[in-house]
């Protein structure tokens, strides 16, 4: 249960405010690896290792994304895709262990390169796909709904996301912007 709860928190976090918070986003994709992989690498069963070795990962992003900033650009570009290529195919069965590195590499580079190019939009498409993912991959519905639900869960967080960025752009260009006012001239 307090799996299902964190996947849950690490989700909503990724796909409401993921962007917001970059070292945050590094640092979810990292636990959420973590979550998704662990337990087939080193056949974890222990839902209290699994947990710290999740967080141990995430941390370990989010001081990369501090003190490496570019670096962890490129390496969260690269979680991120290949992330999103692999659940992507599983998504659609089409799993298999060398079709699985092959996308994620494959899938990796396009997120880094995307990453670097436009670095904002990318992380706010990036951030709500990996959170709608991350949430439907961790609540068991109806594979009839599973597509419609997490398309709904992409836009809402891309739309979401989208307004604060847009919100916090306009905020910081009125603040650079010295009000006129009208002074009385003496003559």
């Amino acid at each position: 249960m307090s799996i299902f709860i964190l996947n849950i928190l690490v989700g909503a976090v990724l796909l409401i405010v993921g962007r917001q918070f970059f070292w945050l986003f590094v640092g979810s994709i990292g636990f959420a690896a973590g979550l998704q992989y662990a337990p087939g690498l080193w056949g974890i069963t222990s839902p209290m290792l699994l947990i710290l070795i999740s967080l141990f990962t995430g941390i370990v992003g989010a001081l990369l994304a501090v003190v490496f900033q570019k670096i962890a650009i490129g390496l969260a570009g690269f979680a991120g895709g290949g992330f999103m290529a692999v659940n992507l195919l599983r998504f659609l069965n089409l799993e298999s262990d060398t079709l699985l590195w092959f996308s994620y590499i494959v899938g990796g580079i396009i997120g880094a390169i995307l990453l670097f190019m436009v670095f904002e939009w990318a992380l706010i498409i990036v951030s709500a796909f990996a959170g709608a993912m991350v949430i439907i991959q961790t609540v068991n519905l109806n594979p009839r709904i599973t597509p419609w639900l997490l398309f709904a869960l992409f836009v809402f967080g891309i739309l979401i996301q989208t307004l604060l960025f847009l919100r916090a752009r306009a905020a910081k260009k009125n603040q650079g912007q010295i009000p006129r006012t009208v002074v009385p001239s003496d003559s």
